[in-house]
């Protein structure tokens, strides 16, 4: 079996058209007062200007433009990839992946679905992970996206959602970061219809916390040990209580991004890889938790090591 699985290339896009916070909640709110309350919020809490909308259309040609940047940039052979994931935080359109696996000729890869909404990047490392380290596979691509083509549904509280796509490949060689362990916890009985009731903030914060700390000390570690934790990019405010609970500074957090656009789904977990690699803020060995949320509701936490 093989010991180590890494995680070797990161990429993602933005969309060009930028939509004005105001344009969003003046499709949402029903009242002057509602308005009010929705904007502010987003103003405090989330503290970005505007969201990033993509025509649906162009998923395909987007993807094109990632996939032959990085076949180019790691000069490797499409026929060494194994398995293309393809994992949507909203509105899936699976034709796409079979179009690009023709396009690009993955003539030894096969195709799985993972619908783990906001958490499907980390569910797909972790599969990736077993895959790689029994053999199965030697090279993944995740295929990450997230779409809304109701602007009405942008707005989950407490985060305001953007739309994106990126990519992850996972490899038995030599990458970015190893991938160490992997921890999730999953509570059917908080779903979109009762998370007013079922999931208060504090208890998914709370839930969050001891699963980040489980993951931890299953690995011999404590939040002294971690340089940062990179969650999904929902809700500034939240964050300062998982600092409390983590008994962490909230520089430990990595917060960049949710003023810039927001909540990319499963791509905010390709994006602040990418960001936080690019801004040369690591150092060799340094320990790095990925985080997610999903609605449904499912936490999930993977613990990487910088190489």
């Amino acid at each position: 079996m093989n010991t180590f699985s890494n995680i070797g290339y990161t990429n993602y896009y933005l969309p060009k058209t930028k939509i004005k916070i105001e344009e969003i909640v003046s499709k949402i709110a029903s009242s002057a007062n509602e308005y009010d309350h929705i904007k502010e919020s987003i103003q405090l809490r989330i503290g970005t200007e505007f969201i990033y909308k993509e025509k649906r259309e162009n998923e395909y040609n987007i993807y094109k433009d990632l996939l032959t940047e990085y076949l180019n940039k790691k000069s490797i052979d499409a026929n060494s990839i194994d398995y293309l994931f393809y994992t949507n935080t909203m509105e899936a359109n699976e034709d796409i992946v079979y179009a690009l696996h023709q396009e690009f000729k993955f003539v030894n890869a096969n195709i799985m679905s993972i619908a783990q909404g906001c958490s499907g990047v980390l569910a797909s490392i972790k599969v990736a992970d077993a895959l790689i380290k029994n053999n199965t596979a030697k090279n993944i691509l995740i295929l990450a996206n997230s779409f809304l083509e109701d602007d009405r549904k942008r707005y989950l509280a407490p985060a305001i959602i953007s739309d994106g796509l990126g990519i992850m490949e996972v490899t038995e060689k030599k990458g970015e970061f190893e991938i160490i362990d992997y921890c999730a916890f999953t509570n059917g009985s908080i779903n979109e219809n009762t998370f007013k009731t079922e999931g208060t903030p504090v208890r998914v914060i709370k839930n969050g916390s001891n699963l980040i700390l489980k993951l931890l000390k299953n690995n011999n570690h404590g939040i002294n040990d971690i340089s940062r934790i990179l969650p999904v990019n929902t809700n500034i405010e939240a964050y300062e209580y998982y600092s409390n609970f983590l008994n962490c500074e909230i520089g430990k957090i990595f917060l960049d991004n949710i003023p810039k656009g927001g909540h990319f789904g499963n791509v905010d977990a390709i994006r602040n890889i990418t960001d936080t690699l690019n801004s040369n803020i690591y150092k060799k060995d340094d320990l790095i938790v990925l985080y997610a949320v999903s609605i449904g509701t499912q936490w999930s936490a993977i613990l990487l090591k910088k190489t």
